[in-house]
Parts: structure tokens; C-alpha cells; sequence
């Protein structure tokens, strides 16, 4: 189905969400039904069923970015890239799917459900209750600071690399795998032991931190070099970088002159992106030797 014909509010499909059923009319639409893809076509249907709603109360339509769901994720792709087979829903696809876990979809949506009428106010609370004690327990733990050699002493199951900085902070500590949250509130009481009904989601956010954090850098780094001219005559099926076989044929068929145009094709995920600015910018620097490695083999 052509782009023009849908928005990011999916407010087109309506009528037909309401006549007929949310799966089944954008499923059909979307080309999702038909290989048992129910799900992304149900997420649509939640979302028009939304715009709908707030139009008949003569509210404004809402629309969720990549940022903050795979929903989100899932609309985007079909507004601005279309469909020309099923569609189905990949972490690969969004480009801040560090962030997008099952462990904080509740800090992440929950405001924006009570701000539609979809949730209730005592969970509108409780999830704000929730961001604010770990929005504290990550601050104490990163104004929490040990040496090396206090590491040793006071966490002898932690095997601190010697590599490391002179000085931890909790947040840091938190990503060896052999510490847990309650074992580091058992050497810092008095300042970590309120927190201790948020473990488990404690050491999650230490263990993604760095993932996240580079994500984010790689992410900004592909929107400032957007316009990266992209040699005509690079062989994508040799390139050694990790590429799946369907991205190879699309940029391969197509041959995209810059970055940004790769970003924005149907089937070239995120993390291809990545992979392919990484390559071409080290061919750059390494000058014609890198530019021979990247053409075609005769």
C-alpha cells in the first residue's frame, strides 16, 4: 500500500477499526494477516482505536516515536518506508533498543497511557513512585565511589581488572556479574538499603549503561554524517562487516549515494547502518588503500 495513504497516527484505518475489527483491517492493509503476523497489525489497531477515541472527543491525535516503544518503531517504519512483503517486528529495527526492555516499559509508557485516559491514577502513581526512587538509588550509587584497592578489601568476590580506573562508583560496580545489588547495600547500608525492593532493576540499568550510552553516540554520530558519500562501486556481498543477506541484496540493488539514503531503505535495519558507516569511515582514513578493499573484484 502506498505511503501517502497513512500517517503516524494511523488515522486513515478508523473507520475501519471501528466497522471491521483492528487486526484484521490493518493486518489486511499492512500485508501482515496473511503470514499469521497478527501482532504488529493488533499494535496498530490499539493505536488507531486511540485516535479515534480522542477524535470523538474532539482532541488532537497522538503518535508514539521510536524512542519510546517498539509500536512506535513498528507505525514509523510503515509511514515513511512502506511495505512490499509482511512486516515483521525485529529488535534489529529500532535504534535504541537498548532501551526498549520488557523491564522498564513501565516508566517509559505509563505516563503517556494516563495522559490518554488508558490508565488509572493509582498506577499513574505508583509508576511515578517508582521512577523517583530509582531516579535516586542511580544517583547514590554513582556519588558512591571506591578505590581499587578498597574493592579488594571490601568486595573480594569482585575480580576488578587491573586495568581499571583508580576509582568505581556503584553504578560501575554494578556490571561485574559477580556482584548484586544486595551484596553491595550489605557493605553501604545506610545509603543503598532503601532501594533494595528495586534490585534486580538496579543491576539491569548498571549492566545496559554502557550499551545504551553507545548506542546513543552511534545513533548521533549516523544523523551528523548523513550526507557520507557512499562509493557506487563497493561490492556489499564481500564487505567484511555483519550484514545480513537481505541488507546486501537491498543495498546492492539499489546503491544508496549517501548514508542518510541507506537509512531511510525498506529492510536496512539500525545496526546495519552502524556497521556500514563504521566501514566506510575507516576505509576513508586508511585513503586508497581502504578505497581498493572497498571495490568491486574484477
Amino acid at each position: 500500500m502506498d505511503r501517502p495513504s497513512r500517517s503516524a497516527t494511523v488515522e486513515h484505518y478508523k473507520a475501519a477499526m471501528l466497522l471491521s475489527g483492528a487486526g484484521d483491517a490493518l493486518g489486511y492493509k499492512n500485508q501482515l494477516w496473511e503470514y499469521n503476523e497478527s501482532g504488529p497489525a493488533i499494535h496498530q489497531g490499539l493505536w488507531a482505536g486511540v485516535n479515534a477515541a480522542r477524535q470523538a472527543h474532539s482532541m488532537p491525535p497522538v503518535s508514539l516515536s521510536r524512542t519510546e516503544s517498539y509500536i512506535g518503531v513498528l507505525i514509523d517504519d510503515l509511514v515513511s518506508r512502506g511495505v512490499t512483503e509482511p512486516y515483521r517486528m525485529f529488535t534489529s529495527r529500532a535504534e535504541f533498543r537498548t532501551t526498549l526492555r520488557p523491564d522498564n516499559a513501565d516508566l517509559r509508557l505509563t505516563p503517556k497511557g494516563y495522559e490518554l485516559g488508558c490508565v488509572s491514577s493509582s498506577r499513574y502513581q505508583e509508576a511515578t513512585r517508582v521512577q523517583n526512587s530509582l531516579q535516586e538509588a542511580m544517583t547514590a550509587l554513582q556519588a558512591l565511589t571506591l578505590s581499587t584497592n578498597s574493592c579488594r578489601e571490601k568486595l573480594p568476590d569482585i575480580r576488578v581488572s587491573e586495568t581499571k580506573s583508580t576509582v568505581l562508583t556503584g553504578m560501575e560496580l554494578l556490571q561485574y556479574k559477580e556482584l548484586s545489588f544486595e551484596m553491595l547495600a550489605s557493605v553501604f547500608p545506610e545509603r543503598l538499603s532503601p532501594y533494595l525492593e528495586f534490585s534486580q532493576r538496579l543491576k539491569i540499568e548498571a549492566v545496559y549503561k554502557p550499551h545504551c550510552d553507545i548506542n546513543k553516540k552511534e545513533i548521533e554520530r549516523i544523523q551528523r554524517e548523513e550526507n557520507m558519500f557512499l562509493p557506487p562501486d563497493i561490492d556489499y556481498f564481500s564487505l567484511p562487516v555483519s550484514l545480513s543477506n537481505e541488507a546486501r541484496e537491498i543495498l546492492d540493488r539499489v546503491r544508496p549515494t549517501t548514508l542518510g539514503a541507506a537509512t531511510r531503505l525498506e529492510g536496512i535495519t539500525p545496526a546495519a547502518v552502524v556497521n556500514l558507516y563504521n566501514y566506510v569511515h575507516f576505509a576513508k582514513k586508511k585513503g586508497v588503500n581502504g578505497q581498493q578493499k572497498m571495490n568491486r573484484s574484477k
